[in-house]
């Protein structure tokens, strides 16, 4: 029986907790990107070359999309 009430107590503390994360509204982030030069385009291997700048601007100061970005399949080239 404690257990149960334990349990039930744990739950009601996890969903009041999440709660006012459910009412927010989404952030926005505006993202621009500036292309310099697109080299090596393969149409065999889906793959090219790009030089480019990534701008992000956004207002939330808890907001970090420079650190949480994902690349698909990155290589970066020096010259």
């Amino acid at each position: 029986m404690r257990r149960s009430i334990a349990v039930i107590a744990l739950a009601l503390l996890l969903v009041f907790s999440f709660a006012p994360c459910l009412n927010a509204e989404p952030a926005t982030v505006r993202v621009s990107v500036h292309v310099n030069d697109i080299q090596q385009v393969s149409l065999r291997t889906h793959s090219f070359y790009a030089d480019m700048y990534i701008g992000f601007r956004w207002s939330d100061p808890t907001l970090r999309p420079a650190k949480t970005i994902t690349w698909m399949n990155p290589t970066a080239v020096q010259r």
